[in-house]
Order: structure tokens, then C-alpha cells, then sequence
């Protein structure tokens, strides 16, 4: 049960930057500690955290720092506790990447979809559009999914072919990119897409990235080297590297040449985030 409201964010004002982690870690310690206070009261004694209050006791625990969960994390853990998403949604979090790719946000279709009658709105139009698998549903050779971001849902099918090829990237709580033709339910008021092409979250940004961005905070005198080693599993790509590069004298920002031209995904920006001295590591659209 601790644990669970650990997880939901409940207990976050215990903790001065509300580090769940923390928290976490330190159940077993402080519900030991509360246990041996317990006994002592009940025994009338004075044990190593007690005090001669019989009706309120301090009890002091040394409780190890830890690492705050990334958000997407959290958000996870908020899920699994409550069943939604209760500070953010992960649409949220990729936005600052799905922005680069996609038509817009679910819940701002009406400003690109016409809904009024006529011959447009019976074609639809061609959009790019991300989200979170909230919701599968399987007829004969059709899939139907409901994809969700933190401004709306909408329902996608796919037929035959398409069905096919990418029914093995639907997953539930999965964020993916959905290809096709938007137009207007008529059923629920809202919005819906035919799809032709899916994609996971991690192929689309790799798709469309033209570099990866990186800031180092110098000195750093092997930094060649490492870049190097960790740029070794991604050679031969299109994608250029920007390097912006700072110490206590001078700054500096490069365009790295043609032989470190890499494939940029997500896999190298997390490689590229452990090196030392590196500050910030991202995709360039």
C-alpha cells in the first residue's frame, strides 16, 4: 500500500523535491525504524531513537539520496498505481521531437479536417499524427486502435494489407506515428484516420532526423576519442553532428565533416547523454 502511494505521487510532499525514488528506497529502513519505536513505547523503554514522551516519539532515519526518475518513468509508475496518467502524459514529453514530424495534436484536428459537406470532407486529408495506444480492438482482417495524447483521442483502422505489415507495433501503451487519410465520425462526433503507414516512436524520429545536437562542457581532453568510440555502431549515415562546445575561456560551435556523418536515432542520443562532459544531447529536425 506504501508502496502504491509512493508510486501515485500521494506521499510527495514528504519529501522536499518530492523524490519519489527516495522515498521508495527508504520504506524498508523507515518502517523499521517505526517498528523498533513502536516496541519501545510498548515496553516502556528508551530505545536508540526514542524519547521520554510517551505520547509522541521523533524517530531520526538516514535516508540515501537517489537519482529523481526521468518523467516518463513516473508518469509510468503513476499509471500502474492509479490507472491514468495523473502530472503528465508522454505525448507531452516527446512533443519537443513529434512536433518536427506530425500535422498536429489530436485535440486540434477541427483547424485542418473539414467537417461541413461536401466532396473534401468524403476524401480526407493526408496527415501524420503520434500517440498512445489506449485501446486495440481485432475484426476479422481488420485492426482498430484508439491512439491518445494529453488533448485528445481518435480511432484509427487498418485494412488487409496494412494490418499486415504493422500489426506487430501495436501494443498497448506503446506511442507510435500513424500515416493516412483523417476525415470526420460521424458516429462519435469527432475525428478518425484510415491508416497507410505505421510507425514506433523511435523509427519516426530516426526517419526524420537530419543530425544529432550535442553541448560539452569542456575541458575535456579525450573528448575526440570518445565521440568517436561512441559514434562507431552508427557510421555511414546522413546525418551530420552540431557540436556546441564550452570552457572557462572561449566558446565555440561546430559542424562536424562528412567522415562523422552518423545515423541519427535515439539509441546514439542516449550513448552520446553518459559521455563526461556532455550536458545535452538531442535529435536535429
Amino acid at each position: 500500500a506504501l508502496e502504491t502511494l509512493v508510486r501515485s505521487g500521494a506521499m510527495d510532499p514528504l519529501d522536499l523535491n518530492a523524490n519519489r525514488a527516495r522515498m521508495l528506497g527508504a520504506l524498508d529502513t523507515v518502517l523499521q525504524a517505526a517498528e523498533q519505536s513502536q516496541r519501545d513505547r510498548e515496553s516502556g523503554q528508551v530505545g536508540l531513537f526514542g524519547g521520554m514522551d510517551d505520547t509522541q516519539t521523533t524517530v531520526s532515519v538516514e535516508i540515501p539520496d537517489a537519482p529523481v526518475w526521468p518523467e516518463l518513468q513516473q508518469l509510468q509508475a503513476e499509471k500502474e498505481a492509479l490507472g491514468l496518467f495523473l502530472t503528465g502524459h508522454p505525448a507531452l514529453v516527446h512533443r519537443p521531437d513529434t512536433k518536427r514530424f506530425t500535422s498536429a495534436e489530436l485535440g486540434r484536428l477541427g483547424t485542418l479536417v473539414p467537417t461541413g459537406d461536401g466532396q473534401r470532407r468524403g476524401r480526407g486529408v493526408e496527415m501524420a499524427l503520434s500517440g498512445l495506444i489506449c485501446a486495440i480492438r481485432r475484426a476479422n482482417r481488420r485492426l482498430f486502435i484508439t491512439i491518445e495524447d494529453h488533448t485528445g483521442r481518435m480511432d484509427v483502422a487498418l485494412f488487409d494489407e496494412a494490418f499486415s505489415l504493422y500489426a506487430d507495433l501495436l501494443n498497448k501503451d506503446e506511442m507510435i506515428v500513424v500515416e493516412g487519410k483523417v476525415s470526420v465520425d460521424d458516429f462519435n462526433g469527432g475525428f478518425r484516420m484510415t491508416a497507410s503507414k505505421v510507425m514506433s516512436l523511435a523509427e519516426a524520429k530516426g526517419r526524420f532526423a537530419r543530425g544529432v545536437r550535442i553541448a560539452v562542457q569542456g575541458p575535456c581532453p579525450d573528448l575526440v576519442e570518445e565521440l568517436n568510440a561512441a559514434f562507431a555502431p552508427y557510421r555511414a549515415g546522413v546525418g551530420r553532428v552540431y557540436l556546441s562546445y564550452r570552457n572557462p575561456r572561449a566558446r565555440a560551435k561546430l559542424q562536424l565533416g562528412d567522415e562523422w556523418r552518423i545515423n541519427p536515432c535515439e539509441e546514439l542520443v542516449a550513448a552520446l547523454g553518459d559521455l563526461p562532459g556532455v550536458t545535452e544531447a538531442a535529435l536535429v529536425y
